[in-house]
């Protein structure tokens, strides 16, 4: 383990490159970014990994209520030290994945005990670059965790992202605003999940590499920035 300063924040780690890959995405990229007109949104961060998502969100909005699920075991002992070290009040953690069934799902870790931020259902990683180690973990539905009005939905689960908006399709009225990595696998398609999204009542924004993109040029991994105008 080792640990860093990121700016007011005590950050604790196991891969040096795989944090400044991170750190540079979330931090200097603001991958993330969202305005709030209320000092303590209520955010939902799925796949937490080891917490930065989770610290950018409270360098912007110190009031803000998190709560942070990461399935992943070594990922989720960060990701409590980080939240605990940082004192981060209105901040919760579970150990758990987001799947579309609830119950024990298989995810496929980096089996070098390496790069845990790639984790998910799809052997390899959705890139196929990894050598994987199946792992048991359990799984809740999305749908049973917006149990109130939410400000920001935040999404990287490694491919898993339109099945686990599927079915919380009839929950998501609750959401203002979701950002989501859209991995581009075989069992995932862009032009549906926009579509679905859009039908739910949103309205939707492509990002690629930081530039807003049209979703006839949205190829390879996108930023789904979806968000509801109505919603005040």
């Amino acid at each position: 383990m080792q640990k860093t300063k990121l700016g007011t924040f005590s950050v604790f780690f196991d891969n040096q490159e795989e944090y400044h890959v991170l750190k540079n995405e979330i931090f200097t990229e603001d991958l993330y970014y969202f305005e709030s007109d209320r000092p303590d949104p209520v955010i939902l961060d799925i796949g937490a990994n080891i917490g930065l998502a989770t610290l950018y969100f409270k360098k912007h909005y110190p009031h803000a209520q998190i709560m942070a699920v990461e399935p992943i075991a070594k990922n989720f002992k960060l990701l409590e030290q980080n939240i605990f070290e940082n004192n981060l009040t209105t901040t919760n953690a579970l150990e758990l994945a987001v799947a579309a069934k609830p119950g024990t799902i298989t995810l496929h870790t980096d089996s070098n005990n390496n790069w845990h931020s790639t984790a998910g259902v799809i052997e390899g990683n959705w890139t196929k670059s990894q050598t994987t180690t199946p792992v048991e973990v359990r799984a809740v539905t999305l749908s049973s965790l917006i149990n109130q009005p939410i400000d920001l939905l935040k999404i990287d689960i490694e491919g898993a992202e339109q099945v686990v908006l599927k079915e919380a399709v009839p929950k998501l009225s609750l959401v203002k605003q979701i950002l989501c990595e859209f991995h581009p696998v075989p069992s995932q398609n862009l032009s549906e999940l926009v579509k679905q999204l859009e039908q739910t009542g949103f309205k939707v924004e492509l990002y690629k590499k930081g530039k807003l993109t049209p979703l006839k040029r949205a190829t390879g991994m996108v930023l789904i920035n979806a968000y509801q105008e109505n919603k005040g």
